[in-house]
């Protein structure tokens, strides 16, 4: 039998006070985080007055209206930034174009307008420079045509100091061959935007969606716009319920004749209008699905779209929300809306076998070639941003190849400093001292049951037999064993026995698919059961 033991009742109230001191404090905590990141989303205050947009706008202008030619050069890789045009030049498959994108170190936002080639065999970067090209902005979109006619529309600016916001509508091509700009009036376009996504189907540029800044409110878009670029026009295509509802920074790909859009970011609920030419269709996600996230491009490649990072927000508790980055690398098979991660082969040396946490990172795929370059890391209160290149080949699934290296992306940001990990740190402490409290408490207290109960050891993820398998490696060792015969597979569907006229190896190989997804569907429920705890 177990001892009897009194309560303490001066301990208990000892224990239940310093539980409420450590509750407090870690919602003062959470206060203090919830101010500072409302305090940079706030206009801040300088000594000197912000610049008037259109001024700075103007000026860059008449830099490039300076030149009197396309200037070609030689350069380093571009500067860190995220929220760029990153794609592969058609008419040259050993070239990769970068335009434009945004840095911020933590006190001053950088928006660019710089143009470069990367030619992937020689490892080497140009820049041109056009008398008329577009300015300086980010989160806007570029496709390319197979003739080497690019398209760019829409896109934000900010001011330096983040007070004034400004969002485009104009509309640009590009030729590759000549690497000039030209800007293009074609009647009535989309409304300015940013956030948006354009994809080519046939010789028709689709884009959908985004977000406006109107200074006092945000309002997301759901519209629907399709530009012909043989007849040079656009047309508004209205679509009938359901359809996707308001949002921003989502993916969206072609595979054949059909659009997939995946995930975004949006505030509103949407009321669609009636029409009756095309429509959209809502699936459900099947394999594993990625949990909800922003900021994760995806790129289509033989019928499949590859996603890569993005930020999730996870709820700590019912005040809190932290929101993490990841690295996570999923497949999308589009005709079967089925998501399935990547696993990519082991590498005995690499080290650094894909890139490290983001989001607003840039991709593109040339060839089969998978390239990933710059993007944001979100730790604590900061935002570093990143300026290394990484590539994949997407039909030998080898680790990614890290081309161009990034070791100040920690140690650039200019902002204020956290003070999380001092704090975490006295979390700990008060962890440590309330661990005692309990050893101390659970000697007085009266035990329920007479007994010790063991921890209950962590689940192991037991590999998933199959009795196929092992039947075959017993055929091919035992030649006594017939070739042809009926086994039972208590793991198949229906429990459908292998046909007299088929060899075990032929019913295996029949199989693989099911297999497969039986092996997806186990995972499918572990990740679903952790993400619910």
């Amino acid at each position: 039998m177990a001892k009897d033991k009194k309560k303490d009742p001066k301990k208990a109230l000892e224990k239940k006070a310093k539980k409420a001191q450590k509750q407090e404090k870690k919602k003062d905590k959470t206060n203090v985080k919830q101010a500072t990141k409302q305090k940079q989303k706030q206009p801040k205050v300088h000594d000197e007055e912000e610049e008037d947009i259109d001024l700075i706008l103007s000026n860059f202008q008449k830099e490039l209206e300076a030149k009197e030619a396309v200037t070609e050069e030689h350069c380093a890789p571009p500067s860190r930034r995220s929220c760029g045009a990153f794609v592969a030049n058609p008419i040259d498959l050993n070239e990769l174009i970068l335009f434009a994108g945004e840095y911020y170190n933590g006190q001053k936002v950088a928006l660019f307008n710089d143009f470069f080639i990367y030619n992937i065999e020689k490892n080497d970067w140009r820049k041109y420079i056009s008398p008329n090209s577009p300015g300086p902005r980010s989160s806007h979109q570029l496709v390319i045509t197979n003739a080497g006619r690019g398209f760019l529309f829409g896109g934000e600016f900010v001011s330096p100091n983040q007070t004034t916001f400004f969002h485009y509508k104009d509309f640009w091509a590009l030729d590759l061959k000549t690497y000039t700009w030209e800007k293009l009036e074609v009647g009535k376009k989309p409304s300015p935007r940013s956030g948006h996504r354009m994809v080519l189907w046939k010789h028709y540029i689709i884009l959908f969606g985004g977000f406006y800044d109107a200074g006092n409110e945000t309002r997301y878009l759901d519209d629907l716009h399709v530009f012909d670029t043989v007849e040079c026009k656009w047309i508004v295509v209205d679509i009938p319920e359901p359809k996707p509802t308001k949002r921003s920074g989502f993916d969206f790909i072609v595979s054949g004749d059909t659009l997939a859009l995946y995930g975004g970011y949006t505030k509103e609920v949407v009321k669609g209008k009636v029409a009756r030419d095309w429509k959209w269709e809502k699936r459900k996600r099947g394999g594993v699905a990625p949990q909800p996230r922003c900021g994760a491009p995806m790129v289509s490649f033989k019928g499949k779209g590859y996603m890569f990072g993005g930020v999730c927000d996870i709820k700590e508790d019912d005040e809190t929300i932290e929101s993490v980055c990841v690295d996570e690398f999923f497949q999308l098979n589009v005709d079967q809306c089925r998501f399935y991660p990547v696993n990519l082969k082991a590498s005995p040396t690499a080290t650094n076998t894909k890139p490290p946490p983001r989001f607003n990172t840039m991709m593109c795929v040339q060839r089969s070639t998978l390239y990933v370059f710059g993007g944001i890391l979100e730790k604590d209160d900061k935002e570093l941003t990143y300026s290394d290149l990484w590539s994949c080949d997407l039909d030998k699934l080898n680790p990614f190849k890290n081309i161009i290296e990034d070791k100040e992306a920690m140690t650039l940001w200019a902002g204020e400093e956290s003070d999380d990990d001092d704090d975490d740190e006295d979390d700990d402490e008060d962890d440590d001292g309330d661990s005692d409290d309990d050893s101390d408490d659970s000697e007085n207290e009266e035990p329920d049951v007479a007994a010790t109960v063991e921890p209950e050891p962590e689940e192991e993820e037991e590999p998933i037999e199959n009795p196929l398998e092992e039947q075959i490696e017993q055929i091919e060792l035992d030649e006594s064993i017939p070739q042809r015969v009926i086994v039972e597979d208590p793991f198949f569907e229906a429990n459908q026995p292998i046909a007299t006229d088929a060899t075990l190896r032929d019913y295996f190989a029949r199989t693989t698919d099911y297999w497969m997804k039986r092996r997806w569907t186990t995972k499918e429920r572990k990740t679903e059961a952790n993400l619910s705890k």
